[in-house]
């Protein structure tokens, strides 16, 4: 891991957490781009290790250090892959990871609970 701090210590903004290399999972916030709550919000998701296993959204890649590690076959320390004890973790527990969505999420895994 990076990091593990509270968000509270970037004052829950998720840009500055994860440009700080930052593994978080509760903070109340929207989902980027909506006004619907974060599964973070509910406490059912997390995200590891953000540099290593960056966001990419619209052509745009968060945290921009992540650039590094977008070649995913060139793995390296801190990075999530299918088949690693990482992702072993989570998804033998049934939580789903965003590095096979559409806008890959590498750095996110959650919980797919309902949520009212």
């Amino acid at each position: 891991m990076g990091s593990i701090r509270l968000i509270e210590e970037f004052d829950s903004e998720d840009t500055r957490s994860m440009k700080a290399n930052n593994t978080y999972a509760f903070c109340t916030r929207n989902i980027a781009g909506t006004r619907r709550y974060s599964r973070h919000s509910y406490g059912v998701a997390v995200d590891i290790n953000p540099v290593q296993n960056p966001y990419l959204v619209g052509g745009e890649v968060y945290p921009s250090s992540g650039n590094d590690y977008l070649n995913r076959q060139d793995v390296r320390p801190g990075m999530i892959t299918p088949g690693d004890a990482c992702y072993n973790a989570f998804t033998s527990r049934g939580w789903s990871w965003g590095g096979y969505w559409a806008s890959p999420d590498y750095q996110h895994f959650e919980k797919p609970l309902p949520i009212n």
